[in-house]
């Protein structure tokens, strides 16, 4: 069973990666967007008044 499974996984990964480099071909694949502190200025934390001292603590921003 685990054979049929890992032959199904290999058959979605060539998919995935034919339809890829079809889009990328049409240029409307450009990738994944990059994270959200891309770029940008790390803050310190408002919500915790402990953790405002720590860059990026969490997600709040």
């Amino acid at each position: 069973m685990g054979a049929f499974a890992e032959f199904g996984r290999s058959l979605i990964r060539e998919r995935r990666r034919e339809g890829i480099a079809a889009a990328q071909a049409r240029g409307v694949y450009t990738g994944r967007e990059h994270g959200a502190g891309w770029g940008r200025t790390p803050t310190p934390c408002p919500a915790d008044p402990v953790a405002r001292g720590i860059i990026g603590c969490c997600r709040c921003r």
